[in-house]
């Protein structure tokens, strides 16, 4: 009965409600609008770092984890292809990969560039760049080159030239490789800094016997890297380094925790300075219907009763507005989610492994999380007014 009140008392100014309505509406959907964002580029650097950089879970050499922002190619794991076999058995493992970096200097003619090489199997990888080849195709035998690193050198498919790189033996050593194709990685440092090679042909290049410098586990969910550390541990053998993507980020991981914590702080305070517009209204129409108020208090309205009236006017505004707002804010983050947004322009430059393209995006838990926010928020800010109405007697609301 008291709700059905409220919502006739509602009606009284269309014109107000519609404009409080209006306002949490439109906090409600750039709230989950937002948030949609932030974790579609929140997912889309975390999941780049796994993808590109650590794995779920990475094995290499201690030797090589303490000098590894100069890729020793010294530092051989001698037996990875066993261990690999071993990490492959274990259950949840998606997939394993070997890969070698080195990093060298590559010319032709005149043009000379650094780059970042790196050897694995030139056909299944996390990577997938055989389906982000723009020019030429998998082979047997090639070098893979970014797209800016092409342009740079001036080189073409078919083309071929001469890399030469220090061995794990400490000698120099050169191989002259056919340009078997060009991809667009979308990400400024592949792009523009990165080549691969068959795992094959890098070792032949780095004059590698036996082994790889780096063995890289993948599970389809991220939160059983640290059980796959464990279980990997335990075949790994002594030795080694064998850390999870978390570990390997360092701190990195914890900011991007942080960085969620603190938008949803953010979330709250848009949504709270949206529902000042409910506190406002609710306060004018106590002050506007105060006669009426001390009328039902005298004929046996209690407090109560009338905390819950205007409580349900201001949150029914609130509801009225919030849920229809989120629901619109994550109908946008749907679509784009499916098509995502280019930002080649602004991250051409940044060398971090992230991709061009974002897309936005929502888990049901979050879809729920930002529907009660809408819902909750103004309930409590509609409360706040309501309870001036205790502070008068019936004969003092009677004579306002």
């Amino acid at each position: 009965m008291f709700l059905k009140f409220a919502f006739r008392n509602l009606l009284r100014n269309k014109k107000r409600t519609f404009t409080s309505a209006l306002s949490v509406f439109a906090a409600a959907m750039l709230v989950g609008f937002g948030y949609g964002w932030v974790n579609g580029v929140i997912s889309l650097y975390s999941e780049g770092f796994i993808k590109y950089q650590t794995g779920n879970v990475r094995v290499v050499t201690q030797g090589y984890e303490s000098r590894e922002k100069f890729m020793p190619v010294d530092e051989v794991i001698t037996n990875a292809d066993e261990i690999a076999a071993k990490i492959r058995k274990i259950n949840g493992v998606s997939s394993v990969e070997e890969r070698i970096r080195f990093g060298i200097l590559m010319g032709k003619d005149d043009n000379t560039v650094s780059a970042v090489g790196m050897g694995l199997d030139v056909k299944n990888n996390s990577f997938e760049f055989a389906d982000k080849m723009i020019e030429g195709g998998i082979q047997e035998h090639g070098i893979y080159l970014g797209v800016r690193l092409a342009e740079s050198l001036r080189l073409k498919v078919g083309e071929e030239i001469l890399i030469a790189s220090k061995t794990s033996q400490g000698g120099l050593n050169g191989i002259k490789v056919k340009v078997a194709g060009i991809f667009k990685m979308k990400m400024a440092s592949f792009d523009k800094h990165f080549f691969f090679l068959n795992l094959a042909d890098a070792k032949k290049l780095l004059k590698i016997q036996n082994g790889s410098t780096e063995i890289y586990a993948f599970t389809k969910n991220v939160e059983d890297s640290q059980k796959l550390g464990e279980q990997i541990k335990s075949v790994a053998g002594e030795g080694l380094s064998v850390k999870t993507y978390s570990e390997q980020m360092g701190g990195l991981d914890e900011i991007l925790k942080m960085m969620k914590s603190i938008f949803l702080f953010i979330e709250i305070a848009i949504l709270a300075l949206a529902c000042f517009v409910i506190i406002n209204t609710m306060v004018m129409a106590i002050f506007e219907r105060m006669r009426e108020i001390g009328t039902l208090k005298a004929l046996g309205f209690t407090e109560r009763d009338l905390f819950v009236i205007f409580t349900g006017e201001g949150a029914m505004i609130g509801i009225l507005g919030g849920i229809p707002g989120a629901l619109i804010g994550f109908i946008g983050i749907y679509i784009w989610s499916k098509t995502g947004v280019n930002l080649e322009g602004m991250l051409k430059d940044v060398e971090l492994p992230i991709e061009y393209v974002i897309h936005p995006m929502l888990s049901i838990i979050d879809i729920f999380g930002v529907l009660a926010l809408a819902t909750i928020v103004p309930i409590i800010s509609s409360m706040i007014p309501a309870r001036y109405i205790r502070r008068y007697l019936p004969s003092q609301a009677l004579r306002m």
